[in-house]
């Protein structure tokens, strides 16, 4: 399940652009 990665990676990409 490649979800869980994807889900992670748009946290860090969004807090990266806050």
């Amino acid at each position: 399940m490649r979800k869980k990665n994807l889900c992670m990676a748009w946290i860090l990409k969004l807090l990266e652009n806050v």
